[in-house]
């Protein structure tokens, strides 16, 4: 687990960055764009919450990716509380 603190443009910029050499999808999760990227072996989920806490979930097996995708958007996930 990670956060930070991004904004829309900023999560958007992060995206095309990381997505070079991977599998990557975003899908919206309660109005909130959530990338997952997939390699082998390897899961991470990064969720952009409304306040513009940025939250990843990695995982080398263990987690589904429902349930990274669960943990990184749990509302009590964020900067502010």
């Amino acid at each position: 687990m990670r956060g930070s603190e991004t904004t829309a443009a900023g999560f958007d910029a992060w995206r095309a960055s990381r997505c070079l050499k991977v599998t990557c999808r975003v899908e919206q999760h309660a109005g909130q764009p959530v990338l997952i990227r997939t390699s082998t072996g390897t899961v991470e989920v990064v969720a952009l919450h409304a306040d513009g806490t940025m939250v990843s979930a990695l995982a080398r097996g263990g987690l589904t990716e429902q349930q990274l995708v669960s943990i990184a958007v749990a509302p009590a996930l964020t900067v502010y509380p």
